[in-house]
C-alpha cells in the first residue's frame, strides 16, 4: 500500500503547489499537473535519467516533497492567508479524487499487471506469423 500512497502524494504535491502559487482551485490545476508529471517521466526517460538513478521514482516523490515545502514557504514569507490556500486544494473535487483513488487501490490490491492479459492469443498471432 505504500507505493499507492507514494503515488497520491506524487501527484497531489504539486498540484498543491500550483494552487498556492496560481491562486486556482483543485479541478483547474490537476489535469496541469499530471500532464506535466507525464512530461517530466517522458523527457527523463529521452534524456537516460531513468537509466542513471538507483530509484527514479523516488526522485520525484522527493521533488514533490520540494514543491510543497517551497509552497509552505511562499505561504510563510507572503503572508498569504492560509484559509484560501486551503479551500482552493480542499475543494469537493479533491475529496472526490481522494475516494476514486483509494477505492480504486483496494479494487486493485494484490493484483498484478498480467493477471487478465491472455498471453496465448498473442503467442498464436505471433506463430502465425
Amino acid at each position: 500500500m505504500l507505493p499507492v500512497l507514494l503515488f497520491f502524494l506524487l501527484i497531489a504535491a504539486p498540484c498543491f503547489s500550483l494552487c498556492v502559487e496560481t491562486e486556482r482551485r483543485f479541478e483547474e490545476i490537476l489535469p496541469l499537473s499530471c500532464a506535466a508529471l507525464v512530461l517530466a517521466a517522458y523527457l527523463m526517460g529521452l534524456s537516460g535519467l531513468f537509466a542513471r538513478l538507483r530509484s527514479p521514482v523516488l526522485a520525484l516523490v522527493c521533488f514533490g516533497w520540494l514543491l510543497v515545502l517551497e509552497a509552505l514557504e511562499r505561504l510563510l514569507r507572503k503572508k498569504r492567508p492560509w484559509r484560501e490556500a486551503l479551500r482552493r486544494f480542499f475543494t469537493p473535487a479533491f475529496f472526490l479524487y481522494l475516494a476514486l483513488f483509494f477505492y480504486l487501490a483496494v479494487l486493485n490490491y494484490g493484483r498484478l499487471a498480467w493477471e487478465f492479459d491472455a498471453l496465448s492469443h498473442w503467442a498464436d498471432v505471433v506463430k502465425a506469423m
